[in-house]
């Protein structure tokens, strides 16, 4: 998987770990905090005002909703970003959404952290470098 930081989180408004973990998984991060894991989407925002390349990363806000909270978008440099404008994603493509709650111990001065994981084989194969990515399987018996 392919970690990276989500950008211009700090220009809207983020739910609350209340909030987020009715529709995550809650846990503790190594640096203990409390945090969520939950799914979402990239979405490719052509109509981007300041990037045509944008990608949103959108969550549903309830299961079986329409509603969908925006938390951000990739950032210009990130795997993600280049891939979109090499070769264009058509549709919404599957992450992991990690969010991170550093206010809790910092204080609400201090920004929480969000980030999302895409599966490196869709990044490779955009890029033309899926024959590069080789796969391991492990036998547990």
């Amino acid at each position: 998987m392919i970690t990276e930081s989500i950008a211009g989180t700090t220009f809207r408004k983020q739910p609350s770990f209340d909030e987020l973990e009715t529709i995550g998984t809650s846990t503790t991060s190594n640096r203990g905090m409390r945090s969520v894991v939950l799914s979402g989407w990239l979405v490719p925002d052509p109509e981007n005002e300041f990037d045509p390349h944008a990608v949103q990363v959108l969550t549903q806000i309830a299961p079986g909703s329409d509603e969908v909270h925006m938390f951000g978008f990739a950032k210009r440099g990130s795997l993600v970003h280049v891939q979109q404008q090499l070769q264009p994603f058509a549709k919404p493509v599957p992450c992991v959404i990690y969010c991170e709650y550093f206010s809790d111990i910092h204080g609400q001065d201090y920004h929480d952290s969000y980030h999302y994981c895409v599966d490196e084989k869709f990044v490779a194969n955009a890029l033309g470098f899926d024959d590069m990515i080789q796969t391991t399987e492990v036998s547990l018996s």
